[in-house]
């Protein structure tokens, strides 16, 4: 999208729209910076999946449903990195 001229305001409005998350690794997010694509939509991929992380952390451990009437069960803890 970026190649094709797209603004990054669009790239981001159509991620949104689907709620697709990509988990990249660095060297993706450097590959796709090198080949043009806008840096805030390298951070807005970034952050959806930081907060898709964030997400399925707190259904797991933070739930109550899933941690109803568990005596054994204890909250692991998730490392996330701050914005």
């Amino acid at each position: 999208m970026s190649q094709a001229g797209k603004p990054a305001e669009e790239i981001i409005r159509e991620l949104q729209d689907t709620r697709a998350v990509y988990p990249l690794t660095g060297s993706q997010i450097a590959r796709l910076h090198d080949q043009g694509v806008a840096d805030t939509v390298l951070d807005y991929l970034q952050n959806a999946y930081a907060e898709r992380i964030r997400w399925e952390a707190w259904l797991r451990y933070d739930n109550s449903f899933y941690w109803y009437d568990c005596f054994y069960c204890y909250h692991r803890p998730v490392i996330v990195v701050p914005r």
